[in-house]
């Protein structure tokens, strides 16, 4: 059997289990079966709609939510924003909460008991008197869900954010109960893959690029009307200061790349790892920094290829000003890193991007086209390469090249601002067709089953599951200690 067949059971299996367990009414176990089944469908990304997962949404807002407030007693001027993400400055709470805050709403924040004291820089933002921040509790589906329908209850807001991850039972079953009542807004994170209830949580998607729109409107099949863009810009903390090199850079041209190791596996010419080292055997004054974490054994590779010119760090709070202090930014490959490249362009550093025939991968950058990052072949990438390392003069008017490609922090909140007061923003949406069949036939070509079985069913929160998949949460905790005795060992014998 191969790993097609054996998700497309696991996923049926899962789905018995829903079915049985909401006529049973054990309505904790099908929300864990939801959550189970909704991420298996964002790591396999082969569809961006589920119909059977949306009307279990729907059917669950009737039954577990009989108590909520009406339209006549909403606050107005009262912004509920749930971060079911809840990263501090990764990802977009810390723009879209700055934004909020400044334009001097009245703003419930709303995010896990666990993640509440992991954010600093929010905290900072949020230190504001127009601010009150809550939590809710991630233990339990069920209690998580209360937990986030008495907030609703409790402030009755005019207007609510949904920004969370793609399995989110609870917060889906919130949001859908209060359709008719609360103007939704979902801030769509990951455009390009499945997540959970995209016809049941939003009255308005924001989109930060034309591709994400494309795809919300032909295949979750959400209506132009209802699609909004706003282009977002990385947050960072000016006042960090630089925290160094794990090396002596002087006279060194540092060549960085970052993001989890993942996304530069998968292809079957290990294509990122020849690009740096051929780098690397032609320049000799280059060093090349790293920064993330995940399967290492590339990288692992080139550090004994090439000692005390090959590092890797971990993800760095300073990341914009260590992207200061580098001389190029090179892309993961095959799966690009957005954000990273937008840190690069801010940071007035060159994010050289290696595209495949139907990447895509436009849309993080203003005007992107015009910035000349993106190659479509090797030897076209380390050409320029070859040159930007060796002309400063050329290098340097490249760089300049970037400028303006970031959105500014003003235009973001003046659009959030039009999108609050006009459900719309200047920021027109150029629908065009997308080719999508190649970009999605590579999550299947990198898919691991055991490693999607583990991710999304063998879970602490998924322990109710135990019973159905005893197999599964066996297996996985026998790798885990077998993973940590392969380390130990590595570790004696170094």
């Amino acid at each position: 059997m191969n790993k097609e067949q054996k998700i497309k059971l696991l996923e049926e299996k899962l789905k018995k289990i829903i079915e049985q367990s909401i006529k049973n009414k054990n309505y904790e176990k099908a929300m864990a079966a939801i959550a189970a089944c909704a991420q298996i469908l964002y790591i396999w990304n082969q569809k961006y709609i589920d119909l059977d997962l949306e009307k279990k949404i729907e059917y669950l807002a009737k039954v577990l939510i009989p108590l909520k407030i009406n339209k006549n007693m909403i606050n107005k001027n009262v912004i509920l924003f749930y971060d079911n993400v809840g990263e501090d400055t990764r990802g977009l709470s810390c723009i879209y909460l700055k934004a909020l805050v400044n334009l001097g709403f009245k703003i419930i924040y709303l995010v896990s008991d666990k993640k509440e004291k992991k954010q600093p820089e929010i905290s900072k933002i949020l230190n504001k008197d127009n601010v009150i921040c809550e939590t809710f509790s991630e233990k339990k589906y069920i209690k998580k869900m209360l937990d986030i329908n008495s907030i609703f209850y409790k402030y009755k807001p005019e207007i609510a954010f949904f920004y969370s991850t793609n399995n989110d039972i609870a917060g889906a079953v919130v949001f859908k109960a209060y359709e008719n009542i609360v103007r939704r807004f979902q801030i769509n994170l990951t455009d390009h893959g499945y997540w959970l209830g995209s016809s049941m949580i939003l009255d308005y998607c924001i989109e930060f690029r034309d591709y994400g729109a494309y795809i919300s409107n032909k295949y979750r099949k959400i209506e132009k009307e209802k699609l909004i863009k706003l282009p977002f810009y990385p947050y960072f903390n000016k006042e960090l200061s630089f925290k160094g090199f794990p090396f002596d850079a002087k006279n060194k041209k540092i060549i960085f790349s970052g993001g989890s190791l993942y996304k530069t596996l998968g292809d079957k010419d290990n294509t990122y790892y020849k690009i740096i080292n051929n780098i690397l055997s032609k320049h000799l004054d280059v060093i090349f920094l790293y920064a993330g974490s995940g399967k290492s054994d590339e990288l692992n590779k080139l550090l004994k290829l090439y000692p005390n010119r090959v590092y890797q760090i971990a993800e760095r709070k300073d990341l914009y000003q260590l992207m200061t202090h580098v001389t190029l930014y090179l892309n993961t490959y095959p799966i690009l890193g957005g954000l990273m490249t937008q840190y690069a362009a801010i940071a007035n550093k060159i994010p050289i991007t290696l595209m495949r025939k139907n990447d895509v991968f436009d849309g993080f950058l203003v005007k992107q086209q015009e910035r000349k990052i993106e190659y479509t072949n090797v030897d076209e990438l380390l050409k320029d390469v070859d040159k930007l390392l060796e002309d400063e003069h050329y290098r340097h008017l490249r760089e300049r090249n970037l400028i303006g490609s970031i959105i500014s922090e003003e235009d973001f909140k003046n659009a959030v601002y039009d999108i609050i007061s006009k459900n719309n923003t200047k920021y027109d949406i150029l629908y065009k067709e997308y080719h999508v069949k190649e970009f999605l036939k590579g999550y299947v070509d990198r898919a691991d089953y055991n490693d999607i079985a583990f991710a999304s069913v063998a879970k602490n929160s998924n322990i109710i599951l135990l019973n159905n998949f005893l197999d599964l949460f066996i297996k996985k905790n026998f790798y885990k200690l077998f993973k940590a005795s392969k380390k130990i060992i590595e570790k004696l014998r170094s």
